[in-house]
Parts: structure tokens; C-alpha cells; sequence
């Protein structure tokens, strides 16, 4: 099953961050550019986003400007796993530009998808054994969102873990309890394309190798 984690702001100390160029749950963990794994693959998935977001902040006394220059990574720990290792894909939003002023994200039905080789669809990270179909929707804004600061260079992540197995929404009605889609037995060895969608606004694919 997915684990999805809390995410974090935390504050870069270099220029890592924006050095990952490539065309852009429900359990996180938290992770960060700033203590990427050495092992990290060289295949990421970016996306830069602008703010919309009005100048009537009442967040601070601060005179920053509305956040416009984050840049979105998608990327897995390392491209290569052996059977019943963890894949851990994360999710990293970066201030590139000055410190400003911003609403935050809070991904409400934001996903992440595993397709083997064929196309096929093999993992939800919303799915599992007693969620046959995509139940979960987002709440309706009540009151506006309170906007923070985001200083230069920070980021914050948001991680989602796929521990190889099989697990995917019922394709239609009547719904069946356990989810027969959701064997929770393990795919087999091969190249796995693995896609975020709406977290920080994102999307893009990147890709794995699991070993036999």
C-alpha cells in the first residue's frame, strides 16, 4: 500500500536545486534536493509553474513579491531496484527566485500511476484493497487560502512509496470489496514508467528498472 507523508519547507544552501532540467499519495515522507541520495537517477521529470496569486497579502509586514519562479523535479531515489525494494518517488517544489510571497499547495487529488512496459496500468498510489474506485474529493474553499513566506532557494517535498506490488482501481461498476485490482502481489521484473500528476501543480514521467 502507499505511504504518503507530511510535507516540509526547508531552506536550500546552493544552487543544486535548479541544476535537474528535464521537460515535465495516499502515505509521504519528507525529502529534500538539499539531501537527495547520491544513488539519485539522472532521469527527472521538470516542471516550472507561475504564481497567480493577487498582492493583497495579510500575511506578514513583509514587502516581498508574489512568488512566479518555482520550479517543480519529480524523481525516484535511485533508477534501479531489486524484488521488494521500496520505490520511492518524490515530489520537489523550489523557490528559484527571490524570497517572496505565495499560497501553498496542498495537493488535494494529486496521484502517482506505475505503467509496466506495455502500457499497462500496474499501481495507484489512491488505490488498495477496501478503495475499489476513486472515492476521494477535494473540499470546496470556504475561506481563502493564507499565503506564506518562501525564501530564496526553499523547497518542499512530498513523498509517495510503492513497494512493487500490483494494485490498481476497479475499471468500472458493480464494486466489489476487497478490490480484486488490488491483488497486492508483486509485478515482475521489467521497466516500470511511473507518472505524478496535480501534486504542486505538476506532471511528468519518469522511469524504472525493477531486477528479476
Amino acid at each position: 500500500m502507499p505511504r504518503v507523508v507530511a510535507a516540509s519547507i526547508i531552506a536550500l544552501t546552493g544552487c543544486g536545486a535548479g541544476s535537474q532540467t528535464v521537460s515535465t499519495p495516499r502515505t509521504p515522507v519528507v525529502s529534500s534536493l538539499a539531501n537527495a541520495p547520491a544513488s539519485a537517477p539522472t532521469t527527472t521529470s521538470t516542471t516550472s509553474t507561475t504564481s497567480t496569486t493577487s498582492t493583497t497579502s495579510t500575511t506578514s509586514t513583509t514587502n516581498a513579491p508574489d512568488c512566479a519562479h518555482f520550479a517543480t523535479t519529480i524523481k525516484t531515489n535511485k533508477p534501479t531496484y531489486y524484488r521488494g525494494q521500496v520505490i520511492v518517488i518524490t515530489v520537489t517544489r523550489t523557490n528559484l527566485g527571490p524570497t517572496c510571497i505565495g499560497s501553498p499547495t496542498d495537493n488535494c487529488g494529486g496521484e502517482a500511476t506505475a505503467a509496466d512496459a506495455a502500457g499497462q496500468l500496474v499501481w495507484d498510489s489512491g488505490a488498495g484493497p477496501d478503495a475499489p474506485f476513486d472515492a476521494y474529493s477535494c473540499p470546496a474553499a470556504i475561506v481563502p487560502t493564507p499565503r506564506v513566506v518562501y525564501p530564496a532557494r526553499s523547497s518542499e517535498s512530498l513523498a509517495i512509496d510503492w513497494d512493487q506490488d500490483r494494485c490498481t482501481f476497479e475499471p468500472s461498476a458493480p464494486m466489489i470489496l476487497p478490490n480484486p485490482e488490488c491483488p497486492q502481489t508483486p509485478v515482475p521484473a521489467g521497466v516500470y514508467s511511473i507518472t505524478v500528476n496535480g501534486i504542486y501543480q505538476a506532471s511528468g514521467t519518469v522511469s524504472v528498472t525493477i531486477l528479476g
